[in-house]
């Protein structure tokens, strides 16, 4: 990278073409990176229940009563709820990047992909699967949090 003098005689960093290098902050990073973590989950969160209703949804298709979709709908909200503090502690003990990558990411997409597969064998493998959404879930946003209290300065974090 060489340096280069602009109009006000300021040396600025320029790339190998003569364009000005964009610098982007490490907390700016962090901040994208948080909220393409939150963007997935939500999507993993809420693309099954979208799916399974309908005329033509999972729930039609496989003959399950409104009874049997509470189930697997309420088997990601007590998982989600249950992993809740653990994940806070587990946060704190480990430390949150652990916390952070180890559970939400792969488990989540693993098993909302595994949501339809599983269908197949009755409403208890849907249900099975958001259980496991929940659990993956659940840590997730106490260790945001933490990241975001070590990663940010007290003036920047209601901005972040």
């Amino acid at each position: 990278m060489e340096e280069s003098l602009t109009s006000d005689g300021a040396e600025r960093p320029v790339g190998m073409e003569g364009a000005p290098v964009i610098h982007v902050s490490q907390r700016a990073k962090a901040t994208l990176l948080i909220m393409w973590n939150v963007l997935v989950q939500l999507a993993t969160r809420s693309v099954p229940y979208v799916a399974m209703l309908g005329p033509n949804g999972m729930a039609a298709s496989f003959g399950w009563s409104n009874t049997q979709v509470g189930y697997i709908y309420s088997g990601f909200g007590w998982a989600y709820t249950f992993t809740q503090v653990p994940g806070a502690i587990l946060a704190q003990a480990k430390g949150a990047k652990f916390t952070w990558l180890a559970f939400p990411g792969a488990m989540c997409v693993i098993c909302t992909m595994a949501t339809p597969v599983l269908a197949h064998l009755g409403w208890m493998g849907a249900a099975i699967c958001r259980a496991g959404v929940g659990l993956a879930q659940g840590p997730l946003y106490p260790a945001l949090y933490n990241l975001g209290g070590l990663w940010f300065a007290p003036a920047e974090r209601s901005r972040a």
